[in-house]
């Protein structure tokens, strides 16, 4: 190889190595993100209170609109 090919072919993998590990961080995020909302998801379904009291927090603010079905869930 020619001294400008092989600049290119250092870049080329520096550019993957670092697109690689860009790759990773952001499945790592999404799985942390997946966590977090199984876990909000599993501590909803044992106290069902909670989403109720959530519910009663975001109807507070001002110019919210919370719609019901017939049963008022």
């Amino acid at each position: 190889m020619l001294p400008g090919e092989l600049r290119r072919a250092a870049q080329d993998a520096l550019l993957a190595r670092e697109q690689g590990r860009a790759d990773v961080e952001r499945a790592r995020a999404k799985a942390a993100s997946l966590r977090t909302l199984a876990n909000a998801a599993r501590i909803l379904e044992e106290h069902p209170s909670l989403l109720r009291l959530r519910t009663h927090q975001v109807a507070a603010k001002p110019g919210t609109w919370i719609v019901l079905d017939q049963r008022g869930n």
